[in-house]
C-alpha cells in the first residue's frame, strides 16, 4: 500500500490492522475519534467495536446539505431527520457523520465535555454550517477560544471544479478560489472550512486540516467526484 500524506495536523494508526486516522488536536485534548478510510469493511458493529465505539450508542444526522445543526442525548434514534450536524454532552454517545468528498467535520470542548459532528459540502458551507455549529456551542455555554475542530479527508482544490452558481453561493473567502477553465473555479473546500470556522471565533492552532484528497487518493478513500455512486467514510467522535 502506497504511503499516504495527511498533512501535520494527522496522523495514520492502524486499528484492528486496518488504517485510521486521527486528527492531532483532537488527541492532545484526549477526545475519542476516528476518521475512515475506504479499507474499512461495510460491516457497522464490527467496525464500530474495533474502534472504540458503541454501536448501539451510534447518531447521525440525515444529511440534507443543509445548515441545520440539533443537540442530541440519545432519545432521538439512530438518524436524526432533516440535520447535518449534531452535538451532544452526553458521555458514551457516537456521533457519526459519512462523506465521499464532502467536509467530514469533528468539534469539541474538552472544558466543557460537548463534542459535534458536522458534515458540509458547499451548499452547507453556503448556508453557514460551521459559523452555526459554533454557534450553538457557543449558546449552550463553550467559548469559541475551547473549542478543537478537526477537518478530515475531502476533495482538495486540485480535484474541486466548481462553476459560477457556486462560487455565487459561497461568497468571498480569500483564496477559496482560482481560476479554471473558461467559466469555471477550482474551490478550496477545505480553506473555506477552516476559514468559517476561524471567523467564528475558534483560534487558528485549534482548527485541524487533513490535506489528503478524496479524489486524488483511490487507494484510500471513495470519492463522489471520481467514481459517482459510492462508498462513504465516516468521522465519528464521543465523550468519554
Amino acid at each position: 500500500m502506497a504511503d499516504l500524506d495527511v498533512g501535520p495536523a494527522f496522523r495514520l494508526d492502524w486499528v484492528a490492522d486496518l488504517p485510521v486516522l486521527r486528527a492531532r488536536v483532537l488527541e492532545l485534548s484526549g477526545i475519542r475519534h476516528a476518521f475512515t478510510t475506504r479499507h474499512h469493511p461495510a460491516r457497522d458493529r464490527e467496525v464500530l467495536w474495533a474502534l472504540g465505539f458503541d454501536p448501539q450508542r451510534v447518531v447521525e444526522p440525515e444529511q440534507v446539505h443543509g445548515g441545520a445543526v440539533v443537540p442530541v442525548d440519545g432519545s432521538t434514534g439512530g438518524r436524526v431527520p432533516g440535520a447535518d450536524g449534531l452535538w451532544t454532552d452526553r458521555a458514551g454517545l457516537v456521533l457519526r457523520v459519512r462523506a465521499a468528498d464532502c467536509l467530514p467535520v469533528l468539534v469539541a470542548d474538552p472544558r466543557m465535555g460537548r463534542v459535534a459532528a458536522v458534515h458540509a459540502g458547499w451548499r452547507g458551507l453556503a448556508a453557514g454550517i460551521l459559523t452555526r455549529s459554533v454557534g450553538v456551542l457557543r449558546e449552550a455555554g463553550s467559548r469559541p477560544e475551547d473549542l478543537r475542530c478537526a477537518i478530515g479527508p475531502a476533495v482538495g482544490p486540485c480535484c474541486y471544479e466548481v462553476d459560477e452558481p457556486v462560487r455565487r453561493a459561497l461568497g468571498e473567502w480569500f483564496g477559496a478560489f482560482r481560476p479554471g477553465r473558461p467559466g469555471r473555479w477550482q474551490l478550496d473546500l477545505r480553506g473555506v472550512g477552516r476559514a468559517q470556522l476561524i471567523a467564528a471565533g475558534v483560534l487558528p492552532e485549534h482548527v485541524g486540516v487533513c490535506t489528503a484528497c478524496t479524489a486524488c487518493e483511490p487507494q484510500w478513500f471513495y470519492s463522489y467526484r471520481r467514481e459517482g455512486r459510492t462508498g462513504q467514510l465516516w468521522a465519528l467522535v464521543s465523550r468519554v
